[in-house]
């Protein structure tokens, strides 16, 4: 149907939208309009990607940094280095609902991940 990256959720969304649109093909102004649409979508899906791109480098380097403040071996470091091993895209899925606590870090790991 089109050349937009489909690989994650908003390429999906942005797929639905083309199917709803496909009709508008057979005509060479409607047509026009299609391949317009389908140029905006791709814009905002690779909008998306890179800002989700520069996040997880962000958090990444967050994470690096709390982790160079826990002593070694605690339960506490396994699981900030189990959460950077998953932080992939899409970050609206994957951090829903993680908390992590510690007794020195008075729960703000639980209150920064709601945020995202």
């Amino acid at each position: 149907m089109g050349s937009l990256n489909l690989d994650r959720a908003e390429g999906a969304g942005a797929q639905k939208i083309l199917c709803l649109l496909d009709a508008l093909r057979g005509s060479q102004t409607g047509s026009a309009i299609y391949h317009q649409v389908e140029r905006m979508l791709h814009d905002v899906v690779s909008s998306r990607q890179t800002a989700e791109r520069a996040y997880i480098a962000l958090i990444s380097q967050l994470l690096d940094a709390y982790l160079a403040h826990i002593r070694g071996g605690s339960p506490l470091q396994v699981q900030i280095r189990l959460l950077k091993a998953r932080l992939q895209p899409p970050l609206t899925i994957m951090w829903s609902g993680i908390q992590v606590k510690s007794r020195r870090s008075s729960n703000w790991m639980s209150a920064w991940s709601k945020t995202l």
